[in-house]
């Protein structure tokens, strides 16, 4: 199994939002990945930080989901959402994590 974290260090006070637009993304498009997405926040160390934690199968069920991602930039309502958050992050890192246990 690989989990996958996105971690993005939103703007000050705009924590909430990035949550709102992640929640959003959830309902509209996560289901076309056949893939569990949680999405965690800051309960302590650096404020505003958001976490999106994707779990696959394995390596090949994480590089079909990339593929699908990929296509999914064509998609207006996708560029839509990606463009309705983008501004509300300072930075953001991917973490690639191998369950060992």
């Amino acid at each position: 199994m690989i989990v996958e974290r996105l971690v993005f260090k939103a703007k000050f006070g705009q924590g909430d939002s990035v949550v709102a637009a992640f929640a959003e993304m959830k309902e509209k498009f996560a289901s076309r990945f056949d893939i569990d997405v949680r999405i965690l926040t800051d309960y302590a160390g650096p404020m505003f930080t958001v976490v999106i934690e994707q779990t696959y199968r394995d390596s090949a069920h994480l590089a079909e989901a990339e593929a699908q991602e990929r296509e999914m930039y064509d998609d207006a309502e996708f560029q839509q959402w990606f463009g309705s958050w983008q501004g509300l992050v300072d930075s953001g890192t991917r973490e690639l994590y191998r369950v060992a246990g």
